[in-house]
């Protein structure tokens, strides 16, 4: 591979991260392995950058310990990524499993012509496998029947995707502060910009073990009548904004792929 991989890892889970090293040495790529945040004790330092106001009028909760070390974990590698001379970079978790044509769908990504900011690689897992999201468009064919495509409803899982130094940096000058889980983030395009698509069939899926950074999710309490309300309609306007941003923003080639002029980092206050 000719992109840096990071795989995001609690260095206290020492099985799982021995286990994802044996898949990658397995198939003969370079790697780094990223401490990830830790729910349990470095979410104190994150928790002004916070907002669990917001997060209770969408999910009618707060923002769980795991939810906020998952989210700020990979806002760290995008802070890094942004700063860096390459056409992309790998980020998996240590709970991914990935099929056959994994490697040479990213090789095809990575020298693909059409431009995009973050592709989701992921699907939800081997044993339950959810049904074909509708695409919409098809943005080019890839290796093995698969292909790259924007969907109609924003298919998003955080375990495998590729993202660009200028994805990144678009990504982490929005991110704080949080208040919504990493999966909602990425579909804001109309707020951070990001051209992001899928790769469909999924070549990347969560194993049958449950993710450490996802284990500790706050208690759903129940929502009034008019949180329920105003979450639906707020779901149904992030819809239309995010049909909008790629009407206004459609596909387009891109000359180069490798020299990447990426903004300097300074989030949002």
């Amino acid at each position: 591979m000719n992109i840096p991989i990071y795989v995001i890892s609690l260095a206290r889970e020492t099985d799982r991260r021995a286990t994802i090293k044996t898949r990658l040495d397995a198939s003969m790529v370079n790697y780094e392995i990223v401490d990830a945040v830790d729910g349990k004790a470095e979410i104190g330092e994150w928790q002004g950058k916070i907002r669990h106001d917001i997060a209770w009028r969408v999910y009618g909760r707060k923002l769980g310990h795991g939810e906020c070390a998952c989210y700020f974990s990979h806002y760290r590698l995008w802070q890094r990524i942004a700063k860096m001379d390459t056409p992309a970079a790998l980020i998996l978790e240590d709970d991914a499993v990935w099929s056959d044509d994994f490697f040479g769908v990213i090789d095809e990504l990575v020298n693909c012509r059409w431009q995009w900011d973050l592709v989701n690689l992921g699907g939800r897992s081997f044993v339950d496998k959810t049904a074909t999201p509708k695409v919409k468009t098809t943005i080019c064919q890839l290796p093995n029947n698969h292909a790259l495509v924007q969907c109609k409803k924003t298919q998003h899982y955080a375990m495998a995707y590729l993202v660009t130094p200028a994805g990144a940096a678009k990504l982490a000058n929005h991110a704080i502060p949080m208040r919504i889980v990493i999966d909602a983030y990425w579909n804001e395009s109309w707020y951070h910009k990001v051209r992001h698509y899928n790769v469909l069939p999924a070549v990347a899926f969560h194993s049958e073990v449950e993710t450490t950074l996802h284990r500790t999710t706050a208690k759903r309490s129940g929502r009034s009548f008019w949180i329920a309300r105003s979450a639906w309609l707020n779901a149904r306007i992030r819809t239309y904004r995010r049909r909008w941003f790629y009407l206004t923003h459609p596909r387009r080639l891109q000359d180069n792929r490798v020299k990447i002029n990426t903004p300097n980092i300074h989030p949002r206050k």
